[in-house]
């Protein structure tokens, strides 16, 4: 049996990319890329699905032109062997755009997010790795653009610590700079093919200082210098250096102006520290939130660990140590505030070293605000315990339900019966001439009252007892409604009672059993008819009888019904009905056989 993974489960571990020039990637992580034509597309999604059906993830692929769902399918059947086993398996879902992104053709963010976290819920319950997803964004407008981006930027907090890995593909001929930039700015990392080979549009911000620059470029400087003295009798081979040296210092300064403006537009809070856990420099994000959570701003020079309180300190040392012996570090942890509200962070730190001396330079940490998303799971959490309470007193109510008919069996006729048996055996003990007549009829309510006790048991006990399968037991029940006078036709299509959990298969014959029983008692049918189709991981139930049908007024108020309807969403099923006085009754109830209980 596969794990049963769950989202509080460790996320440090590295996932395959599917994609030689990333290799392994961290769960959360949030990345984009832009193509060109519609291969460019398809050589990029399909090994990062390929990578991930192999590695036991749920895969979601929204798609949009020029790659049609269809398409998508394909392709993925003629690259991976046993794609057909994983459909089958519904380890995939392709779905176009308007299906994921559009509710009544508006985008909300709110609800893309939700349900993301519900299809990762999903997987992790069904015993998935985690969750990886692509949507095709050529479908953006202008009227969306801002609110697309502010929800992209909302994924890279969103997404940290939960096991999701989110892939965004742009069109490239779409995309002027502008737009590019708000990309690059909301995604961890950016990919393109340039000459048949895929580049990184823009590495991590985190790469690089502003410092680290400006030193690249005054050293590039002072060689530049020495090779015009050096070289100062070559002068067209200067000239050529000259305009080599120009054109890198502008690309230089275009990458300084681009790593500025994103650590200091960005949300996230960055502080970058030497290897004594010293301040060297901060963005305009981290000295606000520190402002506002300890009430003084950071220094350059201020000792880190020791600007936060007793209760915080020790596991940021813990964790700061770890990333000083080189490996990446995260935790999540909440902070009080002046007016007593409390803000959640995701805090990462990454090592930060020279790769040429192999030497340790530092410690740049991440801090991004999550609290919106522990908000959101909060709800999330209250409203699965809702959901679980109306179940189990629906339960409940079912079994009082049961206990209540039961013991009114047994008083309004078992126990007839035997008290006039009593009756009988009483008069002959009176009178020996009429002894006869009287044991007799003595005899057949006793008779009686074992074959109701018998009829009464069965109802109660398991169906498969032994070696008696769900379609035998389903034909005992038909032979009774038979011998009651009522002929039941059996129809079933797709159904493969081996894929039945116990307990399904037991709520499955307890929903016909208790339908059979209304039939005997209020319908006055002849005939009844019982189809069973079985689609993928849904089983429909339908039941008809030609009876006296009733008003659709009063049609829901039945114990009967109640407990069929209750034991419906215990796996995530609903109950419809079709009748009208005289025109016969139709139950039909759709049940999941993907649900765990």
């Amino acid at each position: 049996m596969a794990k049963a993974f769950t989202d509080s489960d460790p996320v440090e571990e590295m996932r395959p990319s599917g994609l030689a020039i990333l290799g392994n990637l961290p769960w959360g992580s949030h990345f984009c890329n832009f193509f060109d034509t519609k291969q460019d597309l398809l050589d990029i999604l399909v090994p990062y699905f390929k990578a991930g059906l192999e590695n036991n993830e749920f895969c979601l692929w929204i798609t949009f032109n020029p790659v049609t769902p269809h398409e998508a399918q394909l392709a993925l059947q003629q690259a991976i062997p046993e794609f057909d086993r994983y459909l089958q398996k519904h380890a995939i879902e392709i779905l176009p755009h308007t299906d994921w992104y559009l509710n009544d053709g508006r985008f909300v963010a709110e609800k893309i997010i939700k349900s993301l976290f519900v299809k990762l819920e999903a997987a992790l319950a069904a015993g998935y790795a985690g969750l990886r997803v692509n949507g095709n964004e050529a479908w953006l407008e202008r009227t969306v653009w801002k609110n697309f981006i502010d929800y992209e930027r909302a994924l890279n907090t969103i997404l940290s610590g939960h096991r999701i890995i989110v892939l965004c593909t742009y069109p490239l001929g779409a995309s002027n700079a502008a737009s590019m930039l708000d990309i690059i700015q909301a995604h961890e990392i950016g990919l393109t093919r340039r000459a048949g080979d895929w580049e990184i549009v823009e590495a991590p911000v985190l790469k690089q200082t502003k410092a680290q620059i400006k030193n690249l470029k005054d050293e590039l400087e002072k060689r530049v210098t020495e090779r015009t003295i050096e070289l100062e009798n070559a002068n067209k081979k200067l000239k050529a250096e000259i305009e080599e040296h120009a054109r890198t210092e502008n690309a230089l300064q275009k990458s300084e102006a681009n790593l500025q403006a994103i650590l200091y537009t960005t949300d996230t809070a960055y502080i970058l520290l030497d290897t004594y856990l010293r301040i060297q420099s901060c963005n305009r994000s981290a000295t606000t939130s520190f402002t506002h959570i300890f009430q003084r701003e950071p220094q350059v020079g201020d000792y880190l660990p020791g600007l936060f309180p007793d209760e915080k300190r020790a596991m940021l040392l813990r964790k700061m140590r770890e990333t000083l012996a080189g490996s990446l570090a995260s935790y999540e942890d909440s902070y009080l505030l002046p007016n007593g509200s409390s803000r959640w962070y995701y805090i990462r730190l990454f090592p930060v070293s020279r790769k040429e001396q192999q030497e340790m330079w530092g410690v740049m940490l991440a801090a991004s605000d999550i609290t919106e998303r522990k908000l959101l799971e909060h709800e999330l959490e209250e409203e699965r315990q809702k959901k679980q309470d109306e179940i189990t007193d629906a339960v409940i109510e079912a079994e009082e339900n049961n206990r209540r008919e039961i013991g009114g069996e047994l008083h309004d006729n078992i126990n007839q019966l035997l008290a006039g048996a009593h009756m009988y055996l009483d008069r002959v003990k009176k009178d020996n001439k009429l002894a006869h007549s009287l044991l007799d009829e003595a005899d057949k309510l006793v008779l009686n009252a074992v074959a109701e006790i018998r009829n009464l048991s069965y109802s109660l006990v398991s169906p498969f007892p032994g070696e008696i399968t769900f379609i035998e037991a389903l034909h005992q029940l038909t032979g009774m409604m038979a011998n009651a006078g009522i002929k039941v036709d059996s129809t079933f299509e797709g159904f493969n009672e081996n894929e039945l959990s116990d307990k399904l298969a037991l709520n499955l014959y307890r929903i016909i059993q208790e339908q059979f029983h209304n039939i005997l008692k209020y319908a006055g049918a002849k005939t009844a008819a019982i189809k069973i189709l079985q689609q993928g991981a849904s089983i429909s139930l339908t039941i008809r009888d030609d009876g006296r049908g009733i008003d659709s007024s009063v049609k829901a108020s039945g114990t009967g019904l109640t407990n069929i309807k209750t034991r419906a969403s215990l796996f995530n099923g609903e109950m419809n009905i079709l009748s009208s006085p005289g025109k016969g009754f139709t139950l039909t109830v759709t049940l999941r056989t993907d649900k765990k209980l």
